[in-house]
């Protein structure tokens, strides 16, 4: 999802809560779809923007750990650091660029959550936000 077309997604709440979350519920493994549709929104953003193939490549492998460790019901803040490495990595190696892209989409995401009430997901998903947050104004400096 880009930034353009994602301002309909959060001013339109009856979108997201009549279609995109009911479209959650009916999947068997809500986490699995939503790591799946996170990759491939990103995956497809950057096959628009004609990225290098071994970037896109290693940037979907650092999102994939990442959307492993946020899709889960283990609360990220809770663990050790080394538990989020991947975190840390993939925030490290993208393009200021796609950290907005990957921000925009973790903000959509823990909108879906809430609504489906997983609360554990919002949490894991906010502190992934942080870590992308603070990787933007560091690149910035």
């Amino acid at each position: 999802m880009t930034i353009q077309e994602s301002k309909q997604f959060f001013e339109d709440k009856g979108y997201l809560v009549g279609d995109v979350v009911q479209m959650y519920r009916t999947e068997d493994d809500k986490l699995l779809f939503a790591r799946m549709r996170f990759l491939h929104l990103i995956f497809e953003n950057g096959i628009q923007n004609n990225y290098n193939d071994q970037y896109l490549e290693k940037l979907c492998l650092h999102l994939d750990t990442m959307c492993r460790l946020v899709f889960n019901y283990n609360l990220l803040q809770t663990c050790e650091q080394k538990s989020y490495s991947a975190i840390n990595h993939l925030v490290f190696f993208a393009l200021q660029k796609d950290l907005h892209e990957i921000l925009l989409n973790l903000r959509f995401q823990e909108l879906i959550f809430s609504e489906l009430e997983e609360y554990e997901i919002c949490a894991n998903i906010s502190f992934a936000q942080k870590c992308v947050l603070n990787e933007i104004a560091r690149k910035a400096e």
